[in-house]
């Protein structure tokens, strides 16, 4: 037994040494987190994933350029390359209304979307969605979900306020008919039906509908859900108010089904 002894404290003395060489400080953590800054820059004129606008021959996409990052527009067809707002003013506007000081280089989001005809921009940073015109650039912020991600699909019946999708040659419109997709002369009400496989527990999505540039296809996205786990928040200090905020936000874990998405053309 004493022997025993003798071999575990002469274990403990390697062992501790080592455990308090391997102790993390937090100005450990504050370096970890630096680095990706630190070295991001070292490269120029790197960009990144392009983002096409919506029914038109131009994309967009961010590049690192010296102290930061900057926004190109391009035209597919003209091949011209342009800012797709003015980055200076855009950056004064937002470090007025956020307090936080932004240059042209240094703007807080990574990817923003054109709204309005684009006549205004939309991002979303810090946990807050923000909409500026490129007007006058002015800025003003909209509730964002708290959390953010995309909740879980759910079939439903058709609404009144839904909108058919308007072919290209505008003589057709597509639309969801007891969870089918169908179709239909443009002012008529009779429907002919181009799917038979939709249900409740797996529809056709309106919004995923999609024509053809000639009018004589269409693409949907038939989806299954999946579980809808939801789970809720107590904001204590919000800013906008003194009392506290009761959120929610959809969560899925581990091994709950998620939405299936299945893409067919018609």
């Amino acid at each position: 037994m004493r022997s025993h002894l003798i071999l575990c404290t002469i274990g403990l003395s390697f062992l501790l040494p080592s455990a308090a060489v391997a102790q993390v400080t937090r100005a450990d953590y504050e370096r970890a987190a630096g680095l990706r800054d630190k070295y991001q820059a070292a490269a120029l004129n790197v960009p990144g994933p392009a983002t096409w606008i919506e029914k038109t021959s131009r994309f967009v996409y961010r590049r690192s350029v010296k102290g930061g990052n900057e926004f190109v527009m391009i035209d597919a067809e003209t091949r011209q390359k342009r800012p797709p707002f003015d980055h200076e003013k855009l950056a004064a506007s937002l470090s007025k209304e956020t307090g936080n000081k932004y240059t042209a280089v240094t703007l807080p989001f990574n990817t923003f979307g054109f709204v309005d005809d684009e006549k205004a921009i939309e991002m979303t940073f810090d946990g807050t969605r923000w909409t500026c015109n490129l007007a006058d650039y002015a800025c003003k912020k909209g509730a964002a979900p708290f959390g953010g991600p995309r909740p879980p699909f759910a079939c439903a019946p058709p609404s009144p306020d839904d909108k058919p999708v308007v072919s290209p040659d505008k003589k057709r419109e597509a639309l969801v008919n007891n969870y089918n997709v169908a179709i239909r002369e443009v002012g008529k009400k009779d429907v002919t039906l181009l799917s038979t496989d939709g249900s409740e527990g797996d529809c056709y999505q309106l919004s995923s509908i999609a024509w053809s540039p000639d009018s004589t296809r269409l693409a949907a996205y038939r989806v299954k859900p999946g579980y809808r786990r939801e789970v809720f928040y107590v904001e204590s200090s919000p800013e906008d108010q003194l009392q506290p905020k009761h959120n929610s936000r959809f969560y899925a874990k581990p091994g709950d089904v998620l939405d299936r998405e299945t893409p067919v053309i018609f």
